[in-house]
């Protein structure tokens, strides 16, 4: 079966990941949010091309998640 190509990028993170040596769970949380963004970017914004990402969406996706009291993850840090 072919990856699409953000599934191609998220296995290229997670493996990078590992290389690093980070934990299984911080591997584990990265790849949990990761799934929830493109799944957010495909179906609330109608965008599945990485190339078309933008900081924009990535500060609103930061909102949603610091609005939502049982969100532990965030996203401190944009940078271009």
């Amino acid at each position: 079966m072919k990856l699409s190509e953000t599934e191609w990028y998220l296995n290229e993170f997670l493996i990078f990941c590992q290389s690093k040596n980070l934990s299984k769970k911080t591997i584990s949380s990265y790849e949990q949010t990761l799934k929830l963004f493109l799944l957010w970017l495909k179906n609330k914004q109608d965008l599945e091309e990485i190339n078309r990402v933008k900081t924009g969406h990535i500060i609103s996706m930061n909102c949603i998640l610091n609005s939502n009291s049982k969100a532990s993850t965030r996203i401190y840090s944009v940078r271009s």
